[in-house]
Parts: structure tokens; C-alpha cells; sequence
């Protein structure tokens, strides 16, 4: 009798397990979802002086997780993870978005075996930001910011860092050094108004809109440095 209620406990504790934690069901809505038609929409009211030439895409490497992990339901799969992080081009300057993930964090997120980087890439990247005219983070995930939290040169564009303060606990989290630590500590955090989340220029906003719909491209991008260069004007997304 004993032996069977245990088991039968076990059974439970296991089904339960698999609910909770693999077969969970995601909210029906989640809040701040981005309206990508309305954003297309307002694409097509700006000044085409003022939108963006061309979309960079860096790629500093790429590897595998389970599914549950990342989408509730997903089961025991494997979902397909990319590094990234995108460079937007003005007529005279460059908006970087995201700082994709470094070597050590890349080869811990995952399956390991299944991990690959390009240190040429996340070189380049590296230089990008370090010249770039402004730089924002969509979140502080971990494959999201380290070329910027653990920059050698932080110091370089720390003033051209836009965050909103709700970033700044997971960015000093983050952060490679207690030097960077401290500058992040130190920088002023910017207002994160709704429709004006990743931007702080008006041309920021299309760069931002046009970013969200990206992925739409119907053609595949050429490769050139481990970077991938989407050569259609945003505006056309």
C-alpha cells in the first residue's frame, strides 16, 4: 500500500514537473507588444532625408538551448540561437543596437558541443561600437550586451551609451569589470518612454521601426567579414 501511494506520488511530482516547467502555456497577450503595421505605417510619413541607408547585421556566433527554455510548451527540442546585433547607417553616422554575446558567454549559453564564435566578427563588432554615434540595448539579456558591458575600450563611447534605468541593474550584473561597473553606475539612465523605447532622435525612431520588420527580408543578406549587410533602405521593410 505504502509502496503504491509513493509511486503514485512520484507519477504526480513528475507530471506536474512537466507541466510546470516544460508545458506551461504562455499569457494570451503580453504587454507592450510591438504593433509592427502601425510602425510600418508611420515608416512611410518620414522624411526619407532623414532614414536610415542601410541595416548591418554582426553575427558573433550561434548555438542551440532547449526549447522550453524558451518558449513555454516548447517541450525537450532544440531551439536555434544566433549572437547578434545591428548596426544602422545615416548618411553620415552609425546607431548600434544590441551587443551580441562574447566567446565565454557564448560557449556557456546551451549545448556546448553545439556552440560556435567568430572572434573575427566580435572583433569587428567591438570596433563598431566603440565609433558609433549612439548605442542602445533592447534588453540585458546576456546574448544581448556583452561586446558593450565587457568593451576593453567602455570608456571610448560610455557617453554615447543610451539605457533606460530600468537596464541598469542587469547591465552592472553583467559588466566585465568593477571599472565599467562603476562608469555604468555613474552614467545618467534616459527616459524610456512608450513609443520611444529605443531612440532617442527622431530618425532613431524610423531606424527603430524599420529594425522591428526586419525580419520580413525576403532576400538573403551578403556576407562580407562575418558581417551581413542588408542593402535595401529601410523604408522598404
Amino acid at each position: 500500500m505504502v509502496k503504491t501511494a509513493i509511486t503514485l506520488l512520484g507519477i504526480a511530482l513528475v507530471a506536474a514537473t512537466w507541466w510546470y516547467v516544460f508545458d506551461s502555456r504562455a499569457p494570451r497577450e503580453a504587454d507592450d507588444a510591438i504593433p509592427l503595421e502601425a510602425l510600418r505605417t508611420a515608416i512611410a510619413a518620414d522624411d526619407a532625408r532623414h532614414l536610415p541607408r542601410e541595416v548591418e547585421l554582426y553575427r558573433t556566433g550561434r548555438g542551440t538551448a532547449p526549447m522550453f527554455a524558451v518558449e513555454a510548451g516548447g517541450g525537450l527540442g532544440k531551439f536555434e540561437m544566433a549572437y547578434t546585433a545591428f548596426g544602422i547607417r545615416y548618411r553620415d553616422s552609425r546607431m548600434m543596437i544590441d551587443a551580441a554575446a562574447d566567446r565565454e558567454t557564448a560557449m556557456a549559453i546551451g549545448d556546448k558541443a553545439a556552440a560556435r564564435f567568430d572572434d573575427a566578427a566580435y572583433a569587428l563588432l567591438l570596433d563598431r561600437i566603440a565609433q558609433a554615434d549612439q548605442v542602445i540595448l533592447t534588453h540585458e539579456h546576456k546574448d544581448h550586451v556583452m561586446a558593450v558591458v565587457r568593451h576593453p575600450a567602455f570608456g571610448a563611447f560610455a557617453d554615447r551609451f543610451r539605457f533606460p534605468e530600468a537596464q541598469r541593474y542587469g547591465l552592472l550584473r553583467h559588466s566585465g569589470s568593477q571599472a565599467i561597473a562603476e562608469a555604468i553606475g555613474s552614467l545618467a539612465a534616459h527616459a524610456n518612454r512608450r513609443g520611444h523605447a529605443y531612440c532617442a532622435r527622431d530618425r532613431g525612431r524610423s531606424c527603430a521601426r524599420s529594425l522591428a520588420g526586419q525580419h520580413h527580408h525576403s532576400r538573403p543578406p551578403r556576407q562580407r567579414q562575418g558581417v551581413s549587410f542588408y542593402r535595401r533602405h529601410c523604408v522598404e521593410f
